[in-house]
């Protein structure tokens, strides 16, 4: 398989933008990248891929002086928050990112660092300042993590809405991801965790050590950070309690540990699962028409209608996955989180 694909997982040193006059121009050189190095553009599906990957913006009808910034997760691209963005629409500004290594081919990753991730999403807020006085920071899984990180720096920053943040991996070794650096010049299959055949042109199936690496010393460094500097903005949480991927418990005893009045959490569990903190909503994950007892980690921000993910979306494993890849409460996670954002608004 390593060798079949090998042209996916080598590093194609992409330079990802670092510096633009304008959100316009930023996105004009994502697209740039995504459509020269893309290895699965053919012409039926070509548009649908470039514009799932690439950053986007939407605009209310009426001009505002609220903006959010959404911020994808590892092995994502701008199209996991699509659905969040086009329900936020009508009231604010919208903006996505692309953070670097993302939205091309996995081997863009073998090297990022997760400074390149800092400085992309700080580029785009100041950015966005330029537009807007108010600020949410949106963010799903790492993209969650960026979010926290920004806020504890940025006290102009309204507020942030985390959903499944990347505060700890589900793993006991993610420290000693990076081992892979002593073999890899020698064996280059030793720096993926997993290696697969890519099948989803919205997210990355294959995953370097080095990207794990990353992500863990992010959260690790963001949680110090936490620990020493209060976050000034309120914040909004969502968790699945049984995700896989991420280590919910964690963030969870952080949201306990640093609760402030308008903070929120969102939890998806089955019913047996309690909490009395009045913070605290919980919504069950019992679906017996749909077969799913729990909720994963991907799921919560994907809508049933979703052109890609959702009941009748076209991706292909829709019909077999074992993950249900859609939030069926999604009406009510959005508007939960709506509420949020403008009470802080």
């Amino acid at each position: 398989m390593f060798r079949k694909q090998l042209d996916f997982f080598q590093d194609p040193h992409i330079s990802y933008p670092t510096t633009y006059a304008s959100f316009e121009e930023y996105k004009k050189q994502c697209r740039t990248l995504i459509e020269h190095h893309r290895k699965d553009l053919i012409s039926s599906s070509r548009e649908k891929i470039v514009d799932a990957n690439t950053p986007f913006e939407l605009r209310p009808a009426a001009a505002t002086k609220q903006g959010v910034l959404l911020i994808h997760g590892l092995l994502d691209c701008p199209f996991m928050l699509k659905d969040i963005a086009l329900s936020l629409q009508s009231e604010l500004l919208v903006r996505s990112i692309l953070l670097p290594g993302h939205g091309t081919v996995p081997g863009a990753l073998l090297n990022i660092k997760k400074e390149d991730w800092i400085r992309t999403v700080k580029e785009n807020i100041a950015q966005l300042k330029k537009e807007v006085e108010k600020i949410i920071l949106i963010g799903f899984s790492t993209g969650g993590t960026l979010a926290l990180h920004h806020a504890l720096h940025d006290e102009m920053i309204s507020g942030i809405c985390l959903i499944a943040p990347a505060l700890k991996i589900n793993s006991h070794i993610d420290f000693a991801s990076n081992w892979y650096q002593m073999i890899s010049p020698f064996w280059p299959r030793a720096a993926w965790l997993n290696c697969t055949k890519e099948m989803d042109y919205t997210k990355y199936q294959s995953i370097c050590f080095n990207s794990v690496y990353e992500v863990y010393t992010l959260a690790k460094k963001t949680l110090e950070i936490a620990e020493t500097r209060p976050l000034h903005c309120p914040q909004w949480i969502a968790i699945p309690n049984a995700d896989h991927t991420i280590r919910s418990k964690k963030t969870l005893d952080y949201f306990k540990t640093h609760t402030k009045e308008k903070d929120q959490c969102l939890i998806y569990a089955r019913p047996s699962f309690s909490e009395k903190n009045k913070k605290i909503t919980i919504r069950s994950t019992i679906y017996p028409e749909l077969n799913v007892k729990d909720f994963s980690h991907v799921n919560l921000p994907i809508a049933p209608d979703n052109i890609h993910y959702g009941k009748k979306g076209d991706y292909p494993e829709n019909k077999t996955h074992p993950i249900l890849m859609y939030n069926p409460d999604f009406d009510f996670f959005i508007q939960h989180m709506k509420e949020f954002i403008f009470s802080v608004f």
